[in-house]
């Protein structure tokens, strides 16, 4: 009598990925090579019957190659379902079934699992002992095909308000991992705790330091640090984008724009005087100044700059000042009564074109401090009087030396704000313009009292291209 065939293979349509299988330890070569092999053998075994998603749809960590195998057995203990739940998200899979390899004296036991990417939870844990040459596989395979065929998949439990339905959602649900736990139970299979919620829990330096104790040190795998590891892990970022971050400005272009309110030597004061013949009306002394001053003024800057470092940029910046100028003219004609000359005021804008050092320590961290050194040459406005015998002196001008403190943020990967508080002292012989020829009006041009200091309250952005 012929033998009855196989059962069919029922194919389900759920999106399915098989995690790479992590070795306990790496320093193990017949663990190492458990491993590849039982990723094989359960990739064989759920590409069978489901809407198979391959490893290669994971796109790489980062530009350093990391693919998702070195991230996997990068995940540090305790943490494999979450690092599961990170290769699923990232290759568009709805399941994701895998698992730790671990020695057993002469053999090896697998600790199983089976996570909902769209609910972020690790459904099935199990652990079993596993011949490398048998096909348990197949039968693991079985027992998630009754999850994948029950109520759980049809629809995300977090979207149902409703408690009733999602109660009876929930039992479906309980009633399928329970069919699929007898199911493994006919394995040698036992149940193991499920993490649960897959969440990113954050890791306490002790953690890290207690696994660094026990010998492993996941942080090596992906070549970081064991600090800078733990503050990727806590990020909950995938690695390229963790490294990105960490790559901060070094071989990046960064686009400024700013705006600065504040108060400062940014206006000027014309003060110009004639004294006259009282016959010929000719010149007798001339007198006039030209001076900045400090009043409050609305600054903006544009400006890019160049990372030589992480946290190091250096740039060029061309910043305008919206102020004003005080115009007084005086004409007065030799023995006849010294009265007062008229006074008007215009808008005058200047600028000034320096080089920043733009200091940003933890670039890595959503938010950071950011310092800023600069130097710069400002230019004042140059005044025609248009007075007969009142000359056009040259525009002010002064060097500036500048620092900046305050923080930056991350409002996307390419984009950051900052808020700072900048101060600017100018400096040189030429904030103030004077002429005197000639004799008569028994004065002299006195500059005021004017503060050198400037200081503005600094909104802006940065767009950051590359990196080059």
């Amino acid at each position: 009598m012929a033998s009855e065939p196989p059962p069919p293979v029922v194919l389900n349509f759920d999106t399915v990925m098989v995690a790479p299988v992590q070795p306990s330890s790496t320093d193990d070569p017949a663990l190492v090579a458990a491993a590849v092999a039982l990723t094989a053998r359960l990739t064989a075994a759920i590409e069978a019957r489901n809407a198979f998603v391959p490893l290669s749809d994971v796109p790489d960590f980062d530009d350093r190659g990391y693919d998702a195998t070195t991230y996997a057995h990068a995940c540090p203990p305790g943490q494999y379902a979450g690092c599961a739940l990170v290769l699923g998200q990232r290759g568009s899979a709805q399941w994701v079934a895998g698992g730790i390899v671990l020695r057993d004296g002469d053999g090896f036991v697998f600790e199983g699992t089976f996570v909902d990417v769209e609910n972020a939870r690790e459904v099935l844990a199990y652990e079993m002992p596993v011949d490398l040459g048998g096909d348990v596989f197949n039968q693991v395979a079985d027992a998630f095909d009754r999850i994948l065929r029950g109520d759980y998949a049809l629809s995300d439990l977090r979207d149902i308000e409703d408690p009733a339905i999602r109660a009876e959602r929930e039992a479906a649900r309980d009633s399928a991992i329970r069919s699929s736990l007898a199911d493994l139970a006919n394995l040698g299979a036992v149940e193991r705790p499920t993490a649960g919620d897959l969440s990113v829990t954050r890791l306490r330096s002790s953690d890290v330091a207690a696994m660094d104790r026990a010998g492993a040190q996941p942080w090596a795998t992906v070549d970081l640090s064991r600090s800078v590891w733990r503050r990727w892990r806590n990020s909950g970022l995938p690695l390229d984008s963790w490294q990105r971050r960490a790559d901060g400005r070094k071989g990046r272009i960064a686009v400024v724009a700013s705006a600065a309110p504040g108060v400062g030597p940014w206006h000027e004061r014309f003060d110009g005087e004639v004294l006259r013949d009282d016959s010929t009306l000719a010149a007798l002394h001339v007198v006039e100044i030209q001076e900045v001053i400090a009043a409050p003024a609305v600054g903006w800057s544009v400006g890019a700059g160049y990372g030589l470092t992480p946290w190091l940029e250096l740039g060029l910046r061309l910043d305008g000042f919206a102020g004003r100028i005080d115009v007084t003219l005086d004409e007065d004609v030799e023995g006849t009564p010294d009265l007062p000359g008229s006074t008007t005021s215009a808008a005058m804008s200047s600028t000034a074109v320096g080089g920043t050092a733009v200091i940003v320590p933890l670039v890595s961290h959503a938010v950071h401090p950011r310092v800023v050194l600069r130097g710069a040459h400002w230019t004042g406005r140059a005044l025609d009087p248009g007075v007969a015998d009142l000359v056009r002196l040259e525009a002010p001008t002064a060097w500036l030396a500048g620092t900046a403190l305050g923080i930056e943020g991350r409002a996307a990967d390419d984009v950051s704000v900052f808020a700072q508080f900048r101060s600017d002292l100018t400096l040189g012989p030429h904030r103030v313009r004077t002429y005197d020829v000639g004799q008569g009006l028994g004065t002299s041009p006195t500059p005021s009292d004017t503060s050198p200091w400037a200081f503005a309250a600094e909104l802006g952005v940065a767009v950051h291209l590359g990196p080059l």
